[in-house]
């Protein structure tokens, strides 16, 4: 584990091999600008001591006016979802009444949030057990109309699961279909949902004309390097920025974020030999506002190598994602 061993925000670079079709072109890495411990603690207690459970969450901006910032995650309760609102990301953030599901559940896990392709609702995607046989894992939405984000509802729309009569809410099940990051590419005139599963133990990827209904999924990176990442993936992020695709990844090491840059949304080579740089921190969420990018995340270990899921910062933090031209590869294998 020593080659992992970083100082809390030094961005450790390693240069990718050459892979078939790629050139040299410098490209941009980003990089955090201050210890986790140094920046903005927006939610939660800082130490286990306050004994409130911030993890996996979801920023998303309002179309109020002034526009509010949401962040909306998991908490200590499980089978509901926190909701916090603030005027901005670095603010105060004030604790909403908790998001929950009018359908019986085993737990709501890893939301993410986009707006519709008109931006009149909002749709949240989460994992949510059910428990009942193969239908334990699903990847179900409920859906906020208007401006406000305010209330969530189930988005009523799919066809019922046969042997669940009454539940519609579920877009698709899985293994274990859990935390999604979904974006509208412009390159390909559809929206992207990257989702972390356990058949195939993958990311994965579906595409969307409405964000509602989704292709079937393909894999876009393997296990990375479980040796050392705790088997399996988990919160995979992607930012698309000056024509790259970059893929965060995080393992049971809440210490330890992989990224992967490339060209093609579908295909980011090797988990090992196609590892760009790996961050301090946890189940990322990275956005921009007013040029600014800025990283958050949650349930943070500062040191590498610790048993899954340790972590030293329990709350929800916040900073300035810094970039850095580097020189490296970005195409795909063949």
């Amino acid at each position: 584990m020593k080659r992992f061993l970083i100082l809390l925000w030094t961005l450790s670079v390693a240069v990718a091999s050459a892979q078939p079709g790629g050139d040299d072109r410098p490209v941009e890495v980003p990089q955090l600008s201050v210890p986790w411990k140094e920046s903005i603690l927006i939610l939660g207690d800082s130490t286990e001591s306050g004994r409130v459970f911030y993890s996996d969450f979801l920023l998303i901006k309002d179309k109020c006016s002034p526009a509010r910032w949401h962040a909306i995650g998991i908490h200590k309760e499980g089978n509901t979802l926190y909701h916090a609102v603030s005027d901005t990301l670095t603010g105060h953030w004030n604790l909403m009444p908790d998001i929950t599901s009018p359908d019986s559940v085993v737990r709501m896990w890893a939301p993410f949030a986009v707006w519709s392709p008109g931006g009149e609702r909002a749709y949240i995607y989460y994992h949510h057990g059910l428990g009942i046989g193969e239908m334990n894992n699903s990847m179900r939405v409920l859906a906020a109309n208007g401006p406000a984000l305010d209330r969530w509802e189930n988005y009523d729309i799919y066809p019922e699961i046969p042997g669940l009569p009454g539940i519609r809410n579920i877009a698709f099940t899985g293994a274990m279909p859990r935390d999604a990051c979904i974006f509208f590419d412009g390159n390909l005139g559809k929206y992207i949902m990257y989702y972390a599963d356990d058949v195939p133990r993958a990311v994965m990827a579906r595409v969307s004309d409405d964000a509602l209904h989704w292709s079937a999924p393909v894999e876009v990176m393997h296990t990375p390097d479980p040796a050392d990442a705790y088997v399996t993936p988990e919160s995979p992020f992607v930012l698309y920025r000056d024509g790259y695709y970059y893929l965060f990844v995080s393992g049971f090491d809440y210490a330890r974020v992989a990224l992967y840059i490339s060209e093609d949304p579908f295909c980011f080579g090797d988990p090992v030999v196609n590892k760009v740089a790996e961050l301090n921190g946890h189940a990322p969420e990275i956005v921009v506002e007013e040029g600014v990018y800025y990283i958050a995340s949650a349930h943070i270990s500062t040191s590498p190598g610790l048993h899954p899921g340790h972590a030293d910062l329990w709350g929800t933090y916040i900073q300035e994602l810094r970039w850095g031209a580097r020189p490296t590869r970005k195409s795909c294998p063949k």
